[in-house]
């Protein structure tokens, strides 16, 4: 019941975003109310758990009859709380009841891994998924340097110059560096990015084989062993360790920044236009923030596997309070309370409680944070000290986790009132165009581009449909993938700031843009009477916000202070299993408008299910069902675009 440590496991970067905030539109608010509730509150219930804990205390019955009871339910709360953990009883003790439970009970309990829902099973598929994360990233970042290898190819050709590659710079101002050599920088760090992640799968298995081998007693023993053999592989290999901090992740991020200022040119200006080389531009700017991404999932790895080792620690605690009660029950009669800890049943459902209500307002505090994107640091008159993250863990008691959430309330009511937003305002997002860079003309002159199918030269709305139909499976769904950390060019969505060519800024730009709502129009030459079409938007990957303040330019290559990620791990509570679950990413069914004009706005077809989540995300996944039943509501031939279609709304930077 101290709290004085922080064994949750977690970073504190660490960020958790509820799925289910009716009726609010942000997690904070929605954690808060889970807080604070007056019937139903997690803070609540600790609180009433703490004042029961102490009349129980001073009502101990020291009688050896009423001792054994006592370390019987002691017992009983002990072996619950370890099925959270496990997933099964600890059935090699008497009196647990294992009914029920699996054909070899024993056998249950020393494999966690595999009982769905245990805090080891689902840390385990966290850290699988993490890991997955980052293969996905670098396959996606390495087929957007083939992109820009491609256009820059096709425009060299066309003008009759070989190796044009080798002439394209980023100029960042006074200083440039060839494409090429950026190119293949970031392919070694790809390739070094990519060891990591088969380390780290290869350590997940040994784990995962060190748990199953247990066969009886106590399981965190086996598991703490393999554990700490797998880590101490992991951590002496100098090549691989994994040493991601948050100080890595600001380096990477003023990088991103002076990305999102540099230029594309060629040193004898005559294989890019102004178009072609935006588009290059583009294609840059969201191969850097997928090397964001994939340090932001390295560090996530490394923080899962702390969690995971704080999990082992946890069932190790409890298993040895298990067997030391189980033998001062069977020697209950020399036991005497006056020289014992008079840790009652009521005062290990107070701990549980106190423990559970700590974990949330941790969540509570980083969504407050993310709300603002500001840290928490409020000063408290009253109590004469600053009240910040670090004291949800310095907390002893239920009524000093009060404390700290009364202070979350009194830092954000200044905030509430001062901010000065836009007006909601439409921006639309053309996949064709602004995501995969197939523009009819250029300049007035008509594009070819090349058919991703057949390799031939072909117009640009013919080589989008080839596209829709290599990402088609043999059902009809066509899957795609595309990032939004990008500026629409004359619109508001995720504005930045302007810069003169002195370096002068000449416009602060917004932050804090937040959606309002989405939807997705199919524009083309439709035949057919079904007017829309199913499908599946998701959110996900690694999403931006702008700080309050713009960035600051140190040098040509080196600008501070500008955009702060985030992680998009949405949680939802899942009735049947009576537990909290998460999903990397988001996902939405939507109706997709089949229009004869681009760009038409369709009252009462909004999605609001993004609301007050960041316009900028990593990975967004649209997914459309094409044939729907055996009918097919969409041919592709027919498609001329797919437009996004964001209300959103954003702060004014002072």
């Amino acid at each position: 019941m101290e709290g004085k440590t922080n064994v949750l496991g977690f970073d504190r970067e660490f960020l958790m975003l509820s799925q289910v905030k009716d009726p609010y539109f942000n997690s904070y608010d929605s954690f808060r109310d889970m807080l604070s509730n007056p019937t139903t509150g997690l803070l609540t219930a600790a609180l009433n758990s703490r004042t029961e804990a102490k009349k129980a205390l001073t009502t101990f019955k020291t009688n050896a009859d009423t001792l054994a009871l006592e370390y019987q339910n002691r017992r009983v709360a002990s072996d619950r709380h370890l099925f959270t953990l496990v997933g099964a009883h600890r059935c090699n003790l008497a009196g647990t009841d294992c009914r029920g439970q699996c054909p070899s009970t024993t056998e249950c309990y020393a494999t966690p891994e595999t009982n769905v829902g245990s805090a080891v099973n689902l840390q385990m598929t966290s850290i699988s998924v993490a890991n997955n994360r980052i293969e996905q990233s670098l396959t996606r970042m390495e087929n957007l340097h083939q992109q820009i290898e491609i256009e820059i190819d096709r425009r060299g050709k066309a003008k009759g110059i070989e190796h044009a590659i080798s002439l394209v710079m980023l100029d960042y101002g006074n200083q440039q560096a060839h494409l090429t050599e950026a190119i293949a920088a970031e392919r070694v760090k790809a390739a070094k990015a990519r060891k990591k992640a088969g380390i780290a799968g290869g350590l997940l298995g040994a784990i995962k084989g060190g748990i199953v081998a247990a066969a009886t007693g106590n399981v965190s023993g086996v598991i703490d062993g393999v554990f700490n053999m797998a880590t101490s592989a992991y951590v002496g290999n100098a090549e691989m360790k994994m040493e991601k901090r948050v100080g890595d992740l600001q380096a990477q991020k003023e990088r991103l920044a002076a990305d999102e200022r540099a230029t594309i040119n060629d040193s004898n200006s005559l294989i890019l236009d102004i178009d072609s080389a935006a588009q290059i531009k583009t294609w840059w700017l969201q191969a850097s923030t997928l090397a964001l991404e994939i340090d932001e999932s390295e560090l996530l790895v490394e923080q899962e596997m702390a969690r995971l080792k704080a999990i082992v620690d946890e069932i190790q605690a409890t298993e040895r309070q298990m067997d030391q009660e189980n033998g001062f029950l069977a020697s209950r009669y020399f036991a005497d309370p006056i020289h014992r800890v008079r840790m009652v049943n009521e005062q290990i459902h107070a701990d549980a409680d106190f423990k559970e209500a700590q974990k949330w307002l941790f969540f509570t505090a980083r969504a407050l944070e993310y709300k603002w994107n500001q840290t928490f640091s409020y000063y408290d008159s009253a109590y004469k000290k600053t009240w910040s993250v670090d004291d949800v863990f310095s907390a002893r008691n239920a009524e000093e986790l009060n404390l700290v959430l009364t202070a979350m309330g009194d830092y954000e009511r200044p905030l509430r009132v001062s901010q000065t937003t836009t007006p909601v305002v439409t921006d639309w997002l053309s996949l064709r165009e602004n995501i995969f860079g197939y523009r009819d003309t250029l300049n007035g002159v008509p594009q070819q581009y090349p058919d991703p199918q057949t390799g031939l030269m072909v117009d640009a709305r013919t080589a989008f449909r080839s596209r829709l139909r290599n990402a088609m499976d043999a059902g009809g769904i066509i899957a795609l993938n595309f990032s939004t950390v990008l500026q629409l060019p004359g619109g508001m969505f995720f504005l930045g700031p302007v810069y003169d060519s002195t370096g002068t800024l000449r416009s602060a730009g917004t932050y804090l843009d937040k959606i309002e709502s989405v939807m997705v129009n199919v524009p083309g030459a439709h035949s057919g009477v079904e007017p829309r079409v199913r499908g599946e938007l998701s959110y996900g990957g690694v999403s931006f916000v702008r700080d309050q303040t713009p960035g600051v330019a140190l040098a040509p290559n080196h600008v501070i202070g500008e955009m702060t990620p985030y992680p998009t791990r949405y949680w939802y509570f899942d009735s049947q299993s009576v537990s909290w679950k998460y999903r990397e990413a988001m996902s939405v069914p939507i109706s997709l408008l089949k229009q004869t004009t681009p760009k038409f706005d369709t009252v009462g077809q909004e999605i609001t299910a993004f609301q007050e989540r960041s316009v900028a995300a990593t990975d967004w996944t649209l997914t459309i069902f094409s044939i729907d039943g055996g009918v097919q509501l969409l041919n592709v031939d027919e498609v001329d675009d797919i437009e996004i279609r964001f209300k959103h709304k954003a702060t004014n930077r002072p």
